[in-house]
């Protein structure tokens, strides 16, 4: 895809208008689309008259950050902290534009970008991992208004610091963009496949329903949610060890990397996989 929508942007500093800044001119994939929540959205800070920007591409990931490195002021959106991989919904990723002007932008209708990201059919699940490698919560992305703006549904069964056991429902949030791709207490986010994004979502929504109406627990599948804390701390267990013993004594398996970075499913708990 060429970059050939070409834009001339200024950008705000702490203390500097955008008026006053440099004009940059950036070259976008010729399918971007410009939105904003508007002069209101004032996320972490932002001058009068100016906006913060997403700007919305199928491009790949080799051209986003062809883009992004026109100029230190964009940046693309990310999702993960340790292991960080271009943030898309349903095909389309993000630039971040924060505190900027140009002649040049035609906002498009947050109504519309919502259209083509179709969150209501296909929404997206971000899964996390707290210190422990527990798993800790569960993230429904509903809509996305702005960076600073998006509707959300989330299961919390463990906090995100230590590991105790803290049931919570949200079924409507709202938040950043940031908090939930890039998330803080030392967790790390996984974004899911949707079919198994949805099946973890609602396994988690019925565990923590069934503290109060058991039966719900006749709809769980079962999946061992304790399964990477367990293996990684056999792990943790052979580190400790003074002689070379090999990894099957202490049966972690081979594709524990795969199912933690929730590229392959979790086992379920009545099977047998060794796990001790």
């Amino acid at each position: 895809m060429k970059l050939n929508k070409k834009c001339f942007i200024q950008f705000g500093y702490y203390g500097s208008h955008p008026e006053d800044g440099s004009v940059h001119e950036i070259n976008f994939p010729e399918d971007t689309i410009f939105f904003t929540g508007g002069e209101n959205d004032i996320g972490d800070g932002k001058h009068i008259g100016a906006f913060h920007v997403l700007a919305m591409t199928k491009a790949s990931d080799k051209e986003i950050y062809k883009v992004v490195g026109q100029c230190w002021s964009l940046r693309s959106v990310e999702v993960g902290m340790f292991k960080t991989k271009i943030f898309r919904v349903n095909g389309y990723a993000f630039i971040e534009l924060s505190d900027c002007i140009s002649n040049e932008f035609v906002f498009t209708d947050v109504d519309k970008v919502n259209e083509l990201l179709d969150l209501k059919n296909h929404p997206v699940y971000i899964v996390y991992l707290n210190e422990e490698y527990m798993i800790s919560h569960i993230t429904r992305i509903n809509r996305i208004n702005s960076y600073y703006n998006v509707d959300t549904a989330c299961i919390q069964l463990r906090s995100q610091i230590g590991n105790r056991y803290l049931p919570m429902i949200q079924p409507n949030d709202n938040t950043e963009l940031s908090s939930i791709i890039i998330p803080f207490h030392k967790c790390d986010a996984y974004l899911l496949d949707e079919s198994y994004g949805k099946e973890l979502f609602d396994e988690m929504l019925y565990i923590a329903l069934s503290d109060i109406y058991p039966e719900y627990n006749k709809k769980l599948k079962g999946f061992d949610l304790e399964y990477i804390n367990k293996c990684y701390t056999n792990l943790l267990n052979l580190n400790k060890t003074e002689n070379n013993k090999i990894l099957e004594n202490f049966n972690v398996p081979s594709n524990i990397e795969n199912i933690k970075n929730f590229n392959e499913k979790l086992p379920i708990k009545n099977e047998k996989f060794g796990i001790v």
